[in-house]
């Protein structure tokens, strides 16, 4: 299963695609224009990994903590590709995520 995730919610654009727990290929971009550099992003993530769009079994974006605008962004981006290629979205929380990585017990998660 190959998985686009998308995070436009800081400064920074985040890319990556993951398949199996590995990471294929990632892509950051300091201080773009999300709205503008979101889709040659992908695109350009897509064919370093030799990967074309119907090769996506899933999108993920994160639902928040972050910058209204840019979460609208990345959920749009997720809602669109869902629908064009029939394939599902997925909202993550932010803090949910940073916390999984700490593996089990109780984890105080903040972000910047």
């Amino acid at each position: 299963m190959v998985i686009l995730a998308v995070d436009a919610t800081g400064d920074a654009l985040f890319v990556a695609l993951e398949s199996g727990g590995r990471v294929l290929s990632a892509r950051r971009d300091a201080k773009t224009k999300h709205d503008e550099s979101l889709l040659p992003a992908v695109e350009s993530l897509l064919k370093r990994a030799k990967l074309t769009w119907k090769d996506l079994d899933a999108v993920a974006v994160p639902s928040g903590p972050g910058r209204f605008t840019g979460i609208r962004i990345g959920m749009a981006f997720a809602a669109m590709l869902a629908m064009k290629l029939n394939i599902p979205a997925l909202a993550l929380s932010r803090l949910e995520a940073a916390a999984e990585k700490c593996g089990d017990g109780d984890v105080l998660a903040a972000l910047p």
